[in-house]
């Protein structure tokens, strides 16, 4: 719990709305480690872990809502980029499903009440949130980088 997580130019995708959502995680699991760096009750903790999920699930949704945007942008492309796409959002929503659940599963395997477990607890999160935003994402930054400037990034 030493340092709060600090906005890094990596975890931009190059997406105004995105980048903002991923703001908002940090800021969301930075409050996550202030609360048990502070010490505070589990119940209070636990608030701001539903809050976290909440923000998680909408901005997976505001992804999902901006890769379907696109390919429906793309106009009339052949049979086969088509399939490609759709394929590639299938993959990209199903690593949502599989990282909101990730999150899940690490907020209810932490015990809430030991500050080696707040410890741990805080650690994973700031490794699921670089995992998210620097692995999961790094073909929609390639995508954003290509698209900018052009009509179907807005």
């Amino acid at each position: 719990m030493d340092q709060p997580l600090q906005w890094r130019e990596i975890y931009a995708i190059g997406h105004p709305r995105l980048d903002t959502d991923h703001r908002l995680l940090i800021d969301a699991i930075n409050a996550v480690c202030a609360a048990c760096k502070q010490e505070c009750e589990p119940s209070e903790l636990q608030k701001l872990l539903d809050v976290l999920q909440e923000i998680t699930k909408e901005h997976f949704e505001n992804e999902n809502v901006v890769l379907r945007e696109i390919i429906s942008k793309t106009g009339q492309p052949s049979a086969v980029v088509k399939a490609i796409s759709k394929a590639v959002l299938r993959d990209h929503i199903d690593e949502h499903e599989r990282l909101l659940a990730h999150l899940q599963s690490i907020i209810c395997a932490s015990s809430l009440d030991t500050s080696s477990a707040r410890t741990r607890l805080c650690e994973e999160l700031r490794a699921w949130f670089i995992d998210h935003a620097i692995k999961s994402d790094a073909d929609l930054k390639s995508a954003f980088q290509i698209m900018q400037g052009t009509s179907l990034l807005s």
